[in-house]
């Protein structure tokens, strides 16, 4: 039971991300005091950290602290440091307490965990709107939930390849179709990314016919009009053929992205300092609400952070990625890393900063 609750809770911290010091609320702070206290009180060693887990925590935490000197909007900093440190810890404590409870059978325990929630998410929109991307996906939006669905797919194909089971490359195209229902771009590039990442690391020809399937999936339903509409911007996007629909996400993203050159050009030292990238940009005409970030990470950095905080993440990123010895370990650093280059802002590191450092060890 402990075990099943270690892993339900590994997923539940992903899916909450932070403990929502900013705006404090009931729901999603008591739950993610409620995981604090179950791996502390469950297991006696439990965030287990080596010297280099140390290093990289301190690291991380001494760079979002000194941002936070900076900052001109203390709530949106505190909202950054509350996903990007604390989140990630507490996803850390909870992937170390897995691994060192099931071993190798960790990550297979996250699949059978996330084929579970897709099993509710589907039941659920089939009530509520099955191919209306406002409606949530039971426990989150569409974005988070095609990141947990490609962290899924991910473990799923290692599974196959380390197992041999057919079953997990089924789960794997499970979470694929799952991934291409949340209609989201960064998810789906983030998939790609870790299908190429995979093979580079395990040469296995496997790989080439499972990458073959779903690209050639991908690119029947792009072409032939079975992939929702914000998916098939892609290839316009590509084409440079964008449609008055895609101004809400592309075009939006594009003058988003210009004017974090334009600050990275006034500012290319420190930035603008930690959460205050939107003080520096204009109103986007294309935009509903007040956009806080340029939903790219390598932009985000240079802008709030300058040079010097870009190269100082990126030598954690890197620092990371050539001390894991496992595979699994690196493709979710790079699906984490390629998502955020799409949506997503500091808060969401706990993809980066979570799992992957925890598993570095883990045997494929």
């Amino acid at each position: 039971m402990i075990n099943f609750f270690t892993i339900a809770f590994l997923y539940l911290s992903l899916s909450i991300g932070s403990f929502g010091l900013a705006e404090p609320d009931l729901a999603r702070t008591g739950s993610m005091l409620v995981m604090f206290l179950f791996v502390v009180l469950t297991f006696p060693r439990p965030f287990n950290l080596s010297f280099f887990d140390a290093f990289i925590y301190c690291s991380l935490a001494a760079f979002l602290f000194l941002g936070l000197t900076r900052s001109h909007d203390l709530r949106l900093a505190i909202n950054k440091i509350d996903g990007a440190l604390l989140g990630s810890f507490l996803s850390f404590g909870l992937a170390k307490s897995a691994e060192l409870r099931l071993g190798k059978r960790a990550p297979g325990g996250f699949v059978f965990f996330s084929l579970l929630i897709l099993f509710f998410t589907f039941f659920y929109k089939v009530n509520f709107g099955l191919d209306d991307r406002t409606v949530r996906f039971f426990l989150n939006g569409p974005i988070v939930f095609g990141w947990l669905m490609v962290y899924a797919s991910i473990m799923s194909i290692t599974a196959f390849l380390a197992l041999g089971s057919f079953y997990y490359l089924l789960f794997s195209g499970l979470f694929f179709c799952a991934v291409i229902w949340s209609a989201s771009k960064g998810p789906l590039l983030s998939f790609f990314s870790g299908i190429i990442s995979l093979f580079l690391l395990t040469r296995r020809f496997a790989l080439l016919w499972v990458s073959f399937f779903f690209i050639l999936s991908a690119f029947f339903l792009i072409r032939y009009g079975a992939m929702p509409d914000r998916l098939a911007s892609i290839e316009r996007f590509l084409l440079f053929e964008n449609e008055q629909s895609d101004e809400g996400s592309v075009l939006l993203r594009q003058h988003m992205w210009r004017s974090s050159l334009d600050i990275i050009r006034e500012r290319p030292l420190l930035g603008t300092g930690l959460g205050n990238w939107y003080f520096y940009t204009p109103v986007f005409s294309l935009a509903r609400e007040v956009v806080y970030y340029p939903h790219n990470i390598l932009l985000e950095l240079l802008s709030e952070h300058g040079f010097i905080g870009f190269f100082y993440i990126l030598f954690l990123f890197f620092a990371i990625l050539t001390s894991s010895s496992s595979m699994l370990s690196r493709t979710l650093m790079v699906c984490g890393f390629t998502g955020l280059l799409f949506s997503g802002d500091l808060g969401y590191w706990h993809f980066l900063f979570g799992i992957p450092l925890a598993w570095r060890k883990l045997p494929y």
